[in-house]
């Protein structure tokens, strides 16, 4: 009986402990990297993360990017947006965490920390890379973005990728008309252009986007497709070199010229681009392979045509 009751008094104690200390449960939610309901309490240390996001040139972003903060499960814990290129989490309890970073024209970067002391401000550094195959893919020296043409611009890709193309024209017509001589809106306005089939149309929005930013290379690009359905060739090459100039490793260059050296019979160096498409590129360049084969043909090597052939299947 007296065991019994020893036992009776020590489960009452440790429930009064459990109520006077609640602070019991925050320690093991820390220990598990887990949210705490209800936000942390004034009385727990906790960390802060400052994330700066920089562009290619190590220059704050100066545009809006979306910064999410992933627990080690995965789990988003908060997104915000950055102001002046930064971006700050505040009540963080020790653990592992991976932030990332979505800006629109650039791949989605990432970065991987843990928080191990408390009462602390951790900084991380993340870097942004431009997508080459967006639409928005920003240039040397292209014009911030405002937020709201941003937002706009964003639906006008959507619409196109969608192939809404009525919807990416009213999207475009109201981008125009907040920033008329943005290259950004001009690039997708003549991209819109050349999806309905109006090449004149295209090559005049192209050429005015050039105009205001000489080294955006997608409507370089663009212009030089043109020229290349027109079998204008000489045009065309001057295009992609200047994009080249720009940006020696764009696959869609090397992939464009390997086509233009093999319609004016300069079979060797199509193949050298080609393969330079293909070494950058990687899957997305699959289709440098249909030229690299054509090449290989011309100059008599039907045994690594087959296989170039079999490589794009």
């Amino acid at each position: 009986m007296s065991s019994r009751r020893n036992i009776q008094y020590f489960v009452l104690a440790l429930l009064v402990v459990c109520l006077i200390f609640p602070a019991l449960g925050l320690e093991a939610a820390q220990r598990s990297n887990a949210p705490v309901p209800g936000g942390v309490p004034s009385f727990i240390e906790t960390a802060s993360l400052i994330v700066f996001v920089r562009d290619e040139n190590g220059s704050a972003y100066n545009g809006t990017a979306m910064v999410t903060l992933q627990d080690r499960t995965k789990q988003t814990l908060s997104t915000i947006s950055t102001t002046a290129g930064t971006a700050t989490f505040d009540d963080l309890v020790p653990g592992e965490y991976t932030t990332l970073v979505n800006a629109p024209g650039y791949l989605t970067a990432s970065e991987h920390m843990n928080i191990v002391l408390r009462n602390q401000q951790q900084q991380v550094y993340i870097t942004l890379k431009r997508d080459e195959d967006s639409p928005l893919a920003p240039t040397e020296g292209s014009p911030a973005i405002s937020p709201k043409l941003q937002k706009v611009l964003t639906k006008a890709v959507e619409a196109l990728y969608a192939n809404n193309l009525d919807a990416a024209y009213k999207q475009l017509d109201a981008a125009y008309r907040l920033a008329p001589s943005n290259p950004q809106v001009n690039y997708m306005q003549g991209l819109l252009a050349d999806r309905r089939g109006n090449a004149a149309a295209a090559q005049a929005s192209w050429e005015k986007t050039i105009s205001l930013d000489p080294k955006h290379n997608l409507a370089l690009l663009g212009l030089a497709s043109i020229l290349v359905r027109q079998s204008d060739f000489a045009g065309a090459k001057g295009y992609i070199e200047r994009v080249l100039k720009n940006d020696p490793n764009s696959w869609r260059a090397h992939q464009l010229l390997s086509v233009v050296c093999t319609r004016q019979g300069n079979y060797e160096e199509a193949v050298t681009h080609a393969e330079r498409s293909i070494e950058l590129g990687k899957g997305p360049a699959n289709i440098a392979r249909l030229t690299l084969a054509e090449a290989l043909i011309a100059q008599n090597q039907p045994e690594r045509a087959e296989a170039t052939l079999q490589a794009f299947l």
